[in-house]
């Protein structure tokens, strides 16, 4: 258990964790790694009966960071508010299909979900439901209330009530994180991060298509942390509490108190726009330190990274496709099956690993006829970062989430992004932008793959010295690190006795892009 008595750590935080969704959850770890260097970490991680990630076992993580001085807890979220929605509106979770490109942010179960996680933190918490901290079972409400944190972090989306209960803990000195672009994400489509893109036109329809889809979001928002959460505060928190709560407060005034908003994507890998000064970029913070050494030494001095990771570093050309945690192969027929295996074995001088599932498995017949020696198809984890670092790594096809992005574009490797669903086609589009790939369309994936795979391995072309450019300034060992932006956050927030003057956090992405300003890696 960690020592929060520790003369030298005058501070403890409080910082709640998402343990369903891995990217999110591998973020919050890192960061909690991060901060437990200087501080007094308590880690709250919400896990749910049946939904957690498998790509980590929740019970062993905790034993983990325990013995790292991490005071990590599992907080069982009470999820019968929420499966109460989900059963009433008929939906499931997030889909992903090849058959259609998603808007998240256009279905029903989204809604749903946000105002779900507007609510259930908080509620499981004032249930004062046992929890086991230091050898036996506390009720976690009361145990909170015993502890004195100087500051608050969770993440605006999966974790949105966690404000709420650090005003209840009378926390003053909060800081919002999000795993992704900052939602609402903007309605990207395919050719608006390109120089002729018609949403670059002022008053042209794909602009305003696009100004009134981020105003209804806006709307959308304020309804469910204003007016819909008043409702779901009466109803469903206030006769939850095993204690008396104190006087309602809206989400939204407390996201506008918030003293820092810290982003998970890089400054340098967005469209250029006007923020506020308290919202900061901290895009690479997941990746480790030792990895982003072993990309810098790749982006500065052209050095080779090899370890057991390594997958064929002898050879000439290296790439890989890998569509992360949540997209999956859902809805992809033979045809888009065809198109991959020909176009893969179109190019024998590059040695592809291709994780999919076992069942689009290319036959010994198929593997013959599209002439597939130069592929591997695997049915497990990619060791993602590891290829990424090797010299020979030529292109990455991924599904554009934001960390899969993160790595590929600090390591230098151009990508094909297939994006599915949340804020994938938000990254997609900024990868147009920066030149740093091409932008194929899963339900087109037969029409658009083949020309995108020969225009970035073509030996002399612009995507790969785009972003080996890109590569060097975020790789600049005289640009601040994301683990120093984030700490420095954190020193300011904690000696910040100031109101805060974030504006409500929903506007802060407000899509007023200068698409007019040059992109300077292109």
């Amino acid at each position: 258990m960690a020592k929060c008595g520790r003369e030298q750590f005058s501070h403890e935080i409080l910082y709640l964790a998402d343990g369903q969704y891995y990217s999110h959850y591998l973020l919050a770890r890192e960061m909690a790694k991060i901060l437990n260097e200087n501080y007094c970490v308590t880690f709250l991680i919400a896990t749910y009966e049946g939904k957690n990630t498998h790509h980590v076992n929740l019970v062993q993580e905790v034993q983990n960071l325990l013995s790292e001085d991490i005071k990590a807890i599992l907080l069982p979220i009470d999820q019968e508010y929420e499966n109460s929605k989900f059963y009433t509106s008929g939906v499931g979770r997030l889909p992903s299909n090849w058959d259609q490109e998603n808007i998240t942010t256009n279905l029903d179960i989204y809604w749903k979900m946000t105002e779900c996680r507007s609510v259930t933190f908080f509620q499981t918490v004032i249930k004062n439901v046992p929890v086991y901290v230091d050898g036996r079972d506390y009720g976690i409400f009361e145990w909170l209330k015993h502890q004195n944190y100087q500051l608050g972090i969770a993440e605006i989306g999966s974790i949105t009530s966690g404000f709420a209960l650090f005003n209840e803990l009378g926390i003053e000195k909060t800081i919002a994180t999000t795993a992704t672009p900052a939602i609402p994400h903007y309605s990207a489509s395919k050719g608006d991060g390109l120089k002729n893109a018609k949403i670059r036109i002022p008053g042209s329809p794909r602009q305003i298509q696009n100004n009134n889809y981020y105003n209804e979001l806006i709307r959308k928002f304020t309804e469910i942390y204003d007016t819909d959460y008043e409702q779901n505060y009466n109803v469903q928190l206030i006769n939850s509490s095993a204690m008396p709560l104190k006087p309602f407060k809206s989400p939204r005034a407390l996201f506008s108190s918030v003293k820092y908003f810290l982003v998970n994507h890089s400054e340098l890998a967005a469209y250029p726009r006007d923020l506020n000064n308290k919202i900061k970029f901290i895009g690479g913070i997941a990746i480790g330190d030792q990895m982003l050494e072993n990309y810098q030494a790749k982006a500065l001095n052209n050095n080779d990274y090899l370890t057991d990771g390594a997958w064929n570093n002898n050879v000439e050309c290296v790439g890989f496709l890998s569509i992360g945690t949540l997209a999956s192969f859902n809805g992809i027929d033979q045809e888009n099956l065809n198109t991959m295996y020909r176009a893969l074995g179109k190019h024998p001088e590059c040695h592809f690993l291709i994780r999919i599932d076992r069942a689009h498995f290319p036959n010994d017949q198929q593997k013959r006829y599209f002439n597939l020696n130069n592929v591997e198809f695997i049915n497990e984890n990619i060791p993602q970062q590891e290829i990424l670092a090797q010299k020979n790594t030529k292109i990455a096809i991924i599904h554009c989430g934001q960390n899969s992005l993160t790595e590929a574009l600090y390591a230098g490797v151009p990508v094909i992004c297939i994006p599915l669903l949340g804020d994938q086609r938000y990254n997609a589009s900024v990868v147009e932008y920066l030149q740093v790939g091409i932008w194929v369309q899963a339900p087109h994936f037969h029409q658009q793959f083949e020309d995108a795979l020969n225009k970035i391995l073509k030996k002399r072309n612009s995507y790969k010295q785009n972003v080996k450019k890109l590569a060097r300034r975020l790789n600049d060992p005289n640009r601040d690190t994301s683990k120093e932006i984030f700490l420095q956050a954190v020193r300011d927030a904690l000696n910040d006795d100031d109101e805060a003057s974030l504006l409500f956090i929903m506007k802060i992405f407000n899509l007023n892009i200068n698409l007019e300003e040059a992109c300077e890696t292109c």
